[in-house]
């Protein structure tokens, strides 16, 4: 438990993920970008999927 929420406020910190990630997911299950498969999520369409996988994060 510690473990993760280090983990949170590390990527919170320098601005890699929002602290608040799993209200951000289930804003993206609610819009069918992504797909709640027990613990785990999937993108709903390949293409958006693809699209992210594309992406320059330099």
């Amino acid at each position: 438990m510690i473990k993760h929420l280090l983990l949170r406020l590390f990527l919170a910190r320098y601005r890699c993920a929002p602290i608040c990630y799993d209200l951000l997911l289930n804003y993206c299950t609610e819009r069918l970008l992504l797909q709640r498969i027990g613990g785990r999520y999937r993108f709903m369409h390949k293409l958006l999927q693809d699209h992210f996988a594309k992406m320059d994060l330099s």
